[in-house]
């Protein structure tokens, strides 16, 4: 089986697994995607990770 993964997996870092949730939005059209743009010039798809006082 295949994942499909944004970024890429850096050697010198140690990963926590953590439950989230992302989500692809559509403009009416469907030609365009709603994405998060950061201060600093990263872009990421709307949703997060589950914080310890949330459940599923």
């Amino acid at each position: 089986m295949s994942f499909i993964t944004f970024g890429q997996k850096e050697d010198a870092k140690e990963y926590i697994k953590r439950p989230a949730v992302y989500c692809l939005m559509f403009n009416n059209q469907k030609d365009r995607i709603a994405i998060i743009e950061t201060g600093d010039g990263k872009y990421f798809l709307p949703g997060g990770g589950i914080e310890n006082t949330e459940t599923h």
